[in-house]
This record gives structure tokens, sequence and C-alpha cells, in this order.
């Protein structure tokens, strides 16, 4: 599809960028898929705001009192949402 929007097109990161935290999060991800894969009944897919739900003091309260007990997994990346695209797409290979 040529005109695909950018939203879906997956962007060149800079290597500052991907060193910086990307990577080692992408990596704690695909560990924890490994370790539950038959144990995810939600996916909370999203940017930094989905992230900040586990990460900051209050959030994650009620990340761990309202989705936990749902068997959830955060994919959330402060990041522009097309930087899931490869994310995903190593997911669902």
């Amino acid at each position: 599809m040529k005109n695909r929007p950018i939203a879906v097109t997956p962007q060149a990161q800079t290597s500052e960028y991907v060193d910086e935290w990307w990577m080692l999060r992408h990596q704690a991800i695909l560990d924890e898929v490994a370790l539950r894969k038959d144990n995810i009944d939600l996916l909370m897919i999203g940017d930094s705001i989905t992230q900040g739900w586990e990460e900051a003091e209050s959030a994650g309260t009620l990340w761990k009192e309202f989705f936990e007990p749902r068997a959830a997994l955060n994919l959330g990346y402060k990041a522009w949402a097309e930087s899931l695209v490869p994310l995903l797409d190593e997911l669902t290979g």
C-alpha cells in the first residue's frame, strides 16, 4: 500500500533513542510475553500515557488493582504509536 498513514508506517529511530531505552523496553516486553504467553487476556496498546499506568506511583497502584487481576499486559511505549509496529509484527510473527 503506497499511501499508508504515518501512524502505521514504521519509522527509523536514531541510535541514541533506541539504545537509551526503547530496546530495553522492547526486550522486557518480549520476555514477559514468553513467560506469560498462556496467561495474557488483555493487551493495553498505546503511547506514553499507557506505559505510565504501570510506572507512576498512583497509576501503578491502579494498574495492580484493576489490570493485573485481568491478566493484562501493558504494551505502552513512550513514543509515537508507530513505534509499536515492530513489536506487534514480532509478537504476531
